[in-house]
């Protein structure tokens, strides 16, 4: 049964005296109605047209927000309102179920005013927030959704999550200070002194940008505003529904990143290719301009000699096939932005022809372009075409934006990566990408800086079809891709081997968008570099002889795309990966699919700690990875319940770099890690019969290298199968628990420990096909 109540409020002083709400006297309100789920209390405001929300019990973290808008230019606040009217009912949607008040204002100049939806839900520590507008003869700017103060104790002590919204930036955790941050689409504020954060982000993608902005107000504020960004949109003929704010109270600051991810699943849908076991080689990375279509080909010919394809590095890209004009300075004219000619200097033969040499040597091919922007020398500049938006300078070295609200604009670009699929291309990517920042667009219905953006990615998937990936890398505003990209660059281009400034960076964004992988698309991490036979190929530095230094870089190298959960990308010189290079490569291969979250996220800038639960068939467990950052060594202390583990279960823990039993842990452990260095450990629930506890083939230790693991009590036979390469040799690590002794198995084993304590016994398996079946039989005493 719906509940409906309403609330009304004449705010006549207002409109005789032509003052503000604010001043109304108290009394002329009937009421503050409010809604209180147990999680959650709100509380409406007529008077100031505000509402007041505070987790229970009550906390010292209290956000007091509202409505404001641009329109024709003018800043409208919801204490302008000159008649409120207040409703309340159930409700019922996508993410749930509640209680919802819903806010009617109305003005007294010439906006016609608008509904505002405010929905608790129960169960949960969740409000919502979404207004509706009228049709009508004005121009939006920004909505401002939620738009107030936050009061929090030690304002300046706050750790705020940004995300640029593009590849890069400056997404991460920082510490707030006297300063302002803006993020798109979320934030989460974090209070370590009450440990409590409120999440503020728009979950819903309907037609427009968004941000979220974190400012410090005071010793004991902050002023917060998620605004959605219409850009001058004019909602001539239909009504207009703003995207939505999800707000959450929590003590994990990270949660309320899963929680928000989740809620946008569900009220968007996004569909792609989730599909991270297929890789390509990059050449661009190893040779740049000089990667032209006989090199290119060479390396697919050494690609096909070596051990990667049976690993899943199937694609080789076609290369910067558009014409370029090498001028300093000029990005686009130098990477031939917006150019649908062939570059026939470098590509004689067409990369129509060489795409058809990739598949018979049994590849994939990968294509892709330029697109977003026409560079000033181009030819669709020289020609004058209409559909540029020649206002927009904003890029100049880029070039002229492309509107692709106009349908002459959307046949190009179709007509462009429509190439892909008459030579059965099947992954196609695009870079530079962006859209007009200012000017008019050909369609005045569509919003400028998102639809526009998508109707370009539309046209795309028409031209290539639904079961070719799309993968998108620099510069775009990438949250208007979803449901549209398979797969997505989310941090900054991948740095050369001894950068650690830069590698922290690249670390800091991916960890900051662990939540989008599998969720949106599939994260981007950039090539993956193992450094090379003699030295590495860093472009304009020269190569670094091999040391020390770069096998501890490397291993962190490895555990950062293990994180990413993602395809890897191959960017180095194949003639440069010899024997030890290609098994290090094996380490992340294939790739497990999932990222790993970063549980010190809110802790240090650059995450030092992940955990990734890794799920089979046969067992579950969790591999923790660690990445000191640091000069010294660190000594890290992981809470199992952090984890998701159980407190009360005893766990037994290996390390995989040196092949390490560490012992059984209850609760917490501890570990220690060298400066500029990672660790890998797997993480086992203790059993009491034998069982796998790693492996030295995979990072996952068991989650893509083993199959169809089995222990028969009654034959007392532990068995299972392993992948790898024809002529690799790898080593199962098994948990022995006292009085069990060996007495058979498929290879040769060695052991360690005492029959006391448990022992671990190392098995052998030398693959003489790719897939090779293993066991150990035991004896127990009685």
């Amino acid at each position: 049964m719906k509940i409906v109540r309403n609330f009304t409020v004449f705010i006549a002083w207002a409109i005789i005296l032509g003052g503000s709400p604010a001043n109304v006297p108290a009394a002329q309100a009937e009421t503050n109605p409010g809604l209180d789920n147990g999680f959650v209390k709100l509380t409406f405001d007529a008077h100031t047209g505000q509402f007041e929300l505070r987790p229970t019990p009550d906390s010292a973290m209290v956000l007091t927000a509202g409505p404001s808008l641009e329109f024709d230019g003018r800043k409208i606040s919801a204490s302008e309102a000159s008649h409120v009217k207040v409703s309340q009912e159930d409700f019922k949607d996508e993410l749930g179920a509640g209680e919802k008040l819903i806010v009617e204002y109305e003005f007294s100049g010439a906006f016609p005013g608008f509904r505002y939806e405010l929905r608790e839900y129960a169960g949960k520590p969740w409000l919502t927030v979404t207004a509706f507008l009228p049709k009508g003869d004005y121009r939006l700017s920004d909505f401002a959704v939620v738009e107030g103060k936050l009061q929090v104790p030690e304002a300046v002590n706050a750790r705020v999550y940004v995300n640029s919204g593009s590849s890069g930036g400056n997404t991460g955790v920082w510490h707030l200070g006297m300063r302002r941050l803006e993020s798109a689409n979320l934030s989460v504020v974090y209070a370590p002194k009450i440990k409590m954060a409120l999440g503020m982000g728009f979950y819903s993608f309907y037609r427009a940008s968004s941000s979220v902005v974190t400012q410090y107000w005071s010793a004991v504020e902050l002023s917060m505003t998620s605004g959605a960004h219409y850009n001058g949109y004019k909602p001539a003929s239909e009504d207009l529904r703003t995207e939505s704010v999800l707000l959450d109270f929590g003590a994990d600051p990270l949660k309320l990143l899963d929680e928000w991810t989740d809620a946008a699943v569900s009220a968007v849908h996004p569909q792609f290719n989730h599909n991270t076991r297929t890789g390509f080689i990059n050449t661009w990375y190893a040779f740049g301009d000089a990667a032209y279509g006989d090199v290119e080909l060479q390396q697919a010919r050494i690609l096909r000699d070596s051990i990667l394809p049976g690993y899943g590095i199937t694609f080789v890209e076609l290369g910067e096939w558009q014409t370029q004009r090498h001028q300093f300075g000029d990005v686009g004219d130098d990477l031939g932005f917006g150019d649908d000619q062939l570059a026939k200097d470098l590509f004689p033969h067409g990369v129509g022809w060489l795409c058809d040499q990739y598949h018979a040597l049994g590849f994939g091919c990968s294509f892709g372009a330029n697109y977003a922007y026409a560079a000033w020398e181009s030819p669709l500049v020289k020609q004058g075409v209409p559909w540029l938006v020649r206002e927009d300078r904003s890029r100049m070295a880029f070039g002229v934006p492309i509107d692709f609200t106009d349908p002459a604009a959307q046949k190009w670009v179709y007509n462009l990566y429509h190439q892909a699929a008459d030579f059965n291309a099947k992954w196609v990517w695009s870079d530079f990408d962006g859209g007009p920042t200012r000017g008019s667009l050909h369609d005045p219905t569509k919003i400028r800086g998102f639809e526009d953006i998508r109707e370009g990615l539309k046209a795309i998937r028409a031209a290539v079809g639904p079961d070719t990936f799309i993968h998108r890398f620099c510069c775009g505003p990438y949250f208007t891709y979803v449901g549209l990209a398979d797969k997505v660059r989310t941090g900054q281009d991948m740095v050369g081997v001894g950068d650690w400034t830069g590698l922290e960076a690249v670390a800091r964004e991916l960890a900051g968008t662990y939540m989008l992988h599998q969720h949106f698309w599939i994260n981007d991490p950039d090539p993956l570099y193992v450094g090379g036979r003699d030295y590495v190929h860093n472009e304009g530095t020269g190569p670094i002889p091999s040391d020390a230094l770069i096998r501890n870089e490397v291993r962190m190298r490895l555990q950062l795309q293990m994180t990413s959960g993602s395809f890897v990308t191959i960017g180095e010189n194949m003639e440069d990966l010899d024997a030890e290079r290609l098994h290090l490569l094996t380490m992340v291969l294939p790739t497990y699919g999932q990222a790993a979250r970063p549980l010190d996220l809110f802790t240090h800038t650059i995450p030092e700690v992940y955990d990734l639960p890794v799920k089979a068939d046969w067992d579950n467990w969790h591999v923790l990875m660690l990445q000191n950052w640091n000069d010294s060594n660190q000594a890290y202390r992981v809470d199992f319940a952090q984890m998701g583990l159980d407190r009360e279960k005893d766990y037994l823990v290996y390390r995989f770099w040196d092949q390490t039993f560490l012992g059984e842990y209850r609760g917490d452990a501890e570990f220690s890690v060298g400066g500029h260095e990672g660790e890998t450990y797997a993480i086992r629930e203790k059993r009491p019969y034998p069982w796998v506890l790693s492996t030295d083939m995979n990072l996952t230790q068991g989650g893509v290298d083993l199959q169809e693991v089995k222990y028969d009590r009654e034959a007392r036979r532990l068995s299972g199968t392993a992948s790898r390469h024809p002529g690799a040799e790898g080593r199962v690590v098994l948990f022995v628990p006292p009085g069990y002794e060996v007495s058979a198995a498929s290879d040769e084993y060695r052991t360690t420990g005492d029959l006391s304590s448990g022992k671990l016994v190392y098995l052998r398996v030398k693959f003489q096909a790719a897939t090779t079946p293993w066991f150990v039989e035991f004896n127990k005493r009685k």
